[in-house]
């Protein structure tokens, strides 16, 4: 099996990568602390706000929010396809927000939720590369989808154990995350290659002889991100994985950056999960 550098000297980008071994404290990681573009793998610290306030009182996840038509924008998800003016509740956004990286329930969210809450909650973690720099506005964020929100593998890896571990605010607030990114319907990019059957998870429920998988994904032109927390019936292990700058803009399936993390999501499984 090739390792992170091999990988990393044979692909035509940066990529950027750390992993941790929850019980035992190992790592693997590789230009750890370089800053990347997150795409919408920023939307975990988006979902990580809300169910802050929602533990603080402040909202609940079953109040009701409408869709406003200067909300709806384009990519990935299904509400700017559906018709302005239809409501539904916050746990229905963070839920599309999250298995299918909605845009438009992110920008309900983050308008809900407040840009300076939010980057307020990432400060409060001692992150100081972390940030979410606008709503998914594509006419200012254009080509550099850096200019929508960054973040290095180890800071976002910390924000992960915490989750993982129940630490963020309590294990109460901890588990909606963990059950929302386990329902996760990208699954090509750290676990392309992994024995993994995401359409199984009902199966996997309570079971400890199976890997399950938590994780939100991120995608644009030359970029593919990963940030999951693997649990493995020995461990669990949180990873990041960031590659961008790649010489393939293609957004296939197919495309380099994608079969990259894959292979990374290889590296790490030999290291943490045998």
């Amino acid at each position: 099996m090739a390792s992170l550098e091999d990988l990393a000297a044979g692909f035509n980008g940066r990529v950027g990568v750390f992993a941790k071994d929850l019980s035992t404290g190992a790592t693997l990681a590789l230009d750890p602390d370089g800053v990347y573009p997150t795409a919408s793998c920023i939307k975990v610290f988006i979902l990580m706000e809300l169910v802050r306030r929602v533990a603080a009182g402040d909202l609940t996840l079953e109040q009701r929010l409408p869709v406003r038509a200067d909300q709806q924008v384009g990519g990935s998800g299904v509400l700017k396809e559906l018709s302005a003016g239809i409501e539904l509740p916050l746990r229905d956004l963070a839920m599309l927000m999250t298995v299918l990286s909605d845009n438009t329930a992110t920008n309900m969210l983050i308008d809900l939720l407040g840009l300076e809450a939010i980057n307020g909650s990432i400060a409060g973690l001692g992150l100081t590369a972390t940030r979410l720099h606008r709503r998914i506005e594509f006419a200012e964020i254009g080509r550099d989808i850096g200019r929508f929100a960054e973040s290095t593998p180890r800071e976002f890896a910390a924000a992960l154990e915490k989750i993982a571990r129940g630490t963020w605010v309590s294990p109460a607030a901890c588990a909606p995350i963990l059950d929302m990114m386990g329902r996760q319907q990208y699954v090509d990019l750290l676990p392309r290659y992994l024995t993994f059957t995401p359409y199984a998870r009902a199966k996997a429920e309570g079971r400890t002889d199976v890997l399950r998988i938590a994780n939100k994904t991120g995608f644009a032109g030359g970029v593919r991100c990963d940030t999951a927390i693997l649990l493995w019936p020995h461990t669990t292990v949180v990873a990041v994985a960031f590659a961008n700058e790649a010489a393939d803009r293609s957004l296939a399936p197919e495309a380099e950056p994608a079969r990259l993390l894959g292979r990374v999501g290889q590296v790490i499984a030999d290291r943490f999960g045998t």
